[in-house]
């Protein structure tokens, strides 16, 4: 139909009375439909879509409906994720969408992120539009034309891979990321033990054990927010044993041995495929620190679900809590601790075994991770350590090239990631420029800064601050020694313990005794050693080398203090 009026009360209720198009559309969650000319589109469990904004302004009614369309015919294919955000950069231009010409306006005037945002939108809708929906791409076709020309245009994404804000992490920032997170991981367990269960500590724990598994098994948060507790078993055990294996996927090749006690787990394809719908082929052997954090994750969890069915009087015999623990999602919406099931049998109605109900959303487990970050203390040689935190796509970013620099095929580094080897093919033969430069510097202000932050006569007040070597002489003190007790760097104490924050070295110690040392190792690892062993001993050696100069000056600074000042 053509219609140009504005869009007001009585424009709306006509509009409902004569439009005789397609107005019922199913989601890509087919147990989901929706309405066309409705504001606010259920296509998900928790997932609705809220359209009311274009009943607003001086849109014109055929721009309204085709905008719709639009919307319908993505909420039919992609994930609620990509659908929200599209309806988020529609709203920026509105009315604009049907003047090519005043849409160029506003797409400059967007970011860079937000103009791929709109640019994948319509290359993606004129690739997947039927014959049947030729008026809606004839209407965009200008914008269309646009877009494909600022496609051609657009810079190419590989250089990306360096940016020191979107890329691949520096080796420095790499170590400070995984350390505190080492110590955040401590901290919350410690927490735990000493003060008890409470909401708020086990949902912190819950974040640290999603982070720890999108490190260790480099999938995305839209795949990990898909877990169930039955989607991690005891290596030896088959997911093709399972009870459940009637109604969930199985993957086709499984970790089934191991000489040490460990968990394996299996996961599911973020955008191909439905909630829980298509299992990846592989299942993922997790190491037994990881298998031992979930397993502790795991207890607290139950804890607090018990306490709370207790608080709400349903009380379940031991196998029924099997078959709930293997129903309840591993990361859950905290409804899951606060609704009032009223009744047992209604508990287990509301956890189905391939329900998506009480588990955390995606964009709420991402948000959860970046709020973790932001508490956490890191270090970068190249930005503002505030601004550098733990993401999905960086981290892939991360493994992918240091993977290509190792000299692993694209097939091989497919299969690390869950992508597909076209993808990974850019990653193929990128090197770095050497930092040593760089690095030095750090170290030298890192070293810097450890002197005179805490007195000295405070720390040695304290039992077990002081870290000593193999003939019983102190080199330096640490401020905190539970930070160390989980600490397990392969070099060891002291090598391993200049670069931390934790320590802090002596003045009058023999550094130079361990600084060759260090370059001892690390001339015998470079020809045939592994190379995550020689980068850091190279940092090590870095860090010592700057605390020995340090030192040398402070006793200069010393020396040059008139007598009757000292």
């Amino acid at each position: 139909m053509k219609a140009s009026h504005a869009l007001n009360d009585m424009a709306i209720s006509k509009l409902t009375d004569v439009y005789q198009g397609k107005r019922t559309f199913t989601a890509k969650n087919p147990a989901f439909s929706f309405d066309l000319l409705d504001d606010i589109w259920q296509i998900g469990t928790n997932d609705r879509l809220n359209l009311s904004w274009m009943r607003k302004g001086e849109m014109d009614t055929e721009c309204f409906l085709r905008l719709r369309q639009v919307f319908a015919h993505r909420a039919g294919c992609r994930a609620y994720e990509t659908v929200s955000g599209e309806n988020r950069e529609i709203r920026f231009y509105g009315n604009a969408m049907r003047c090519s010409k005043t849409f160029q306006e506003v797409f400059h005037q967007r970011s860079a992120g937000s103009r791929n945002n709109i640019k994948y939108l319509f290359s993606s809708l004129n690739k997947r539009i039927t014959e049947d929906e030729y008026e809606l791409k004839e209407y965009f076709s200008d914008i269309i034309q646009f877009l494909e020309t600022q496609n051609a245009t657009a810079q190419d994404q590989s250089n990306n891979i360096f940016d020191p804000t979107k890329g691949v992490y520096s080796e420095i920032e790499y170590n400070s990321i995984v350390e505190q997170m080492r110590i955040a991981t401590s901290s919350a367990l410690l927490n735990l033990d000493i003060k008890g269960i409470s909401t708020a500590k086990v949902n912190r724990l819950a974040i640290i054990v999603a982070v720890q598994l999108m490190v260790t098994t480099l999938r995305r948060p839209t795949q990990l927010v898909q877990l169930k507790w039955s989607d991690l078993l005891p290596l030896g055990v088959s997911f093709a044993d399972h009870r459940d294996t009637g109604v969930s996927q199985i993957p086709t090749s499984e970790c089934l041995f191991s000489d040490i006690d460990s968990l394996h787990l299996r996961t599911f394809k973020g955008k191909d495929g439905l909630f829980r719908g298509n299992a990846e082929r592989r299942s993922h052997r997790l190491e037994t620190d990881l298998s031992t954090l979930i397993l502790k994750y795991r207890y607290y969890f139950k804890q607090l679900l018990a306490k709370h069915l207790g608080d709400i009087d349903i009380k379940l015999e031991e196998e029924e809590w099997q078959e709930l623990m293997f129903r309840c999602p591993i990361f859950p919406s905290v409804n899951l601790f606060r609704l009032e099931f009223g009744s047992k049998k209604n508990l287990f109605l509301a956890l189905g075994l391939q329900s998506d109900a009480l588990h955390k959303h995606s964009v709420d487990l991402m948000n959860t991770i970046n709020q973790l970050m932001a508490t956490l203390s890191f270090k970068s040689d190249r930005i503002d350590p505030k601004k550098l935190k733990l993401s999905n796509n960086r981290h892939r970013h991360h493994v992918l090239t240091n993977g290509a620099r190792q000299g692993l095929t694209s097939e091989q580094l497919s299969c690390i990631t869950g992508v597909s080897p076209i993808v990974t093919t850019r990653y193929i033969d990128l090197d770095f420029n050497a930092r040593l430069d760089i690095d030095q510097a750090l170290a030298t202000k890192e070293v810097y800064t450890k002197f005179g932050t805490i007195p000295v006569t405070d720390l040695l007040k304290k039992a077990g601050y002081s870290v000593r070597n193999e003939y019983d002489e102190e080199i330096g003190i640490v401020n905190n020694p539970h930070d160390c007790t989980t600490c397990k760097l392969k070099l060891g104490a002291p090598l391993g313990c200049y670069p931390c924050d934790n320590f802090r070295p002596h003045e009058d110690a023999d550094h130079n005794f361990y600084l060759e040392k260090a370059e001892r190792k690390y001339q015998l690892n470079s020809s045939q050693g592994d190379q995550a062993t020689v980068n850091k001993l190279r940092i090590i050696i870095l860090y010592i080398r700057a605390t020995i100069d340090i030192c040398n000056q402070r006793k200069q600074d010393k020396s040059r203090i008139p007598y009757g000042h000292q």
